[in-house]
C-alpha cells in the first residue's frame, strides 16, 4: 500500500504538470488565434485599397480610350480637310498650267 500511494503522489505532479502544460498551449492558442485574426483583418484592408485602386485604374483608363477616340476623329477630319485641299490646290495648279498653255496659243 505504501508504494501505491507514492505512485498515486507521482501521478498527481504528473496530471499537474500536464495541467500546466495545457494551459500554456490553450493560452498560446488563444494569443495566436488573435494575431491571426488580426492579419486577416489588415489583409481584408489591404485588397478593399487595392479593389479600389484597381477601379481608379480602370476609370482613368475608359476616360484616356474616349480621349484617344476623339482625338482620332479630329485626326481623320483634318486629314479629309487635308486632302480636299491638296485636290484643290493641285486643281487650281493645273487650271493656272492650262490658261497659261491656252493663253500663249491665243497669241
Amino acid at each position: 500500500m505504501a508504494h501505491v500511494d507514492s505512485h498515486i503522489a507521482k501521478f498527481d505532479e504528473q496530471i499537474a504538470a500536464l495541467d500546466q502544460e495545457i494551459k500554456v498551449c490553450i493560452r498560446e492558442q488563444a494569443y495566436a488565434g488573435e494575431a491571426t485574426r488580426e492579419e486577416l483583418r489588415k489583409i481584408n484592408l489591404e485588397s478593399a485599397e487595392l479593389v479600389e485602386k484597381i477601379e481608379s485604374v480602370k476609370a482613368k483608363a475608359q476616360v484616356s480610350e474616349e480621349m484617344v477616340k476623339s482625338i482620332c476623329s479630329d485626326i481623320r477630319s483634318l486629314d479629309f480637310a487635308k486632302k480636299n485641299i491638296t485636290f484643290t490646290i493641285t486643281s487650281l495648279k493645273r487650271m493656272i498650267m492650262l490658261s497659261k498653255s491656252t493663253g500663249s496659243q491665243a497669241m
